[in-house]
């Protein structure tokens, strides 16, 4: 007898509680609040000196690109008062390139099979853990 009332008093404290959420809808929660945080923004891309907007992106470069032409590239996009963030040699780089030159490594790297992809990291948090 007392088997069955401890039995049914725990049931009923079990069934008293509040259901918490499941592991998934936490962690969802916790990521949007996280993107959302003063901490977590991504740099602001801004302007050059010229006051030209910059644009953040990730030029790739083609498998066999020439040392010559890799330069040619970065050198437009620093000369022109970009900010390289990341120079990954043979597969490209990352930066913060203004619009005009931008569309002249579209234009030219359409020609020899250079991608250029918006920066991907728009939904990853910018706290030291983004891959790009």
């Amino acid at each position: 007898m007392r088997f069955n009332i401890t039995l049914l008093a725990l049931a009923a404290a079990v069934v008293a509680s509040p259901t918490t959420r499941s592991t998934t809808s936490q962690l969802h929660e916790l990521a949007i609040q996280t993107i959302n945080s003063d901490q977590c923004k991504l740099p602001d891309p801004g302007t050059n000196c010229a006051g030209a907007t910059m644009k953040d992106v990730i030029v790739e470069y083609p498998k066999n690109v020439s040392a010559d032409t890799a330069s040619l590239i970065l050198g437009a996009v620093k000369t022109s008062g970009g900010n390289v963030v990341h120079d990954w040699n043979t597969f490209g780089f990352s930066a913060f390139v203004p619009d005009q030159v931008l569309n002249l490594v579209k234009t030219y790297g359409a020609t020899i099979g250079v991608n250029v992809h918006e920066n991907a990291c728009a939904e990853i948090p910018w706290c030291g853990e983004a891959p790009c």
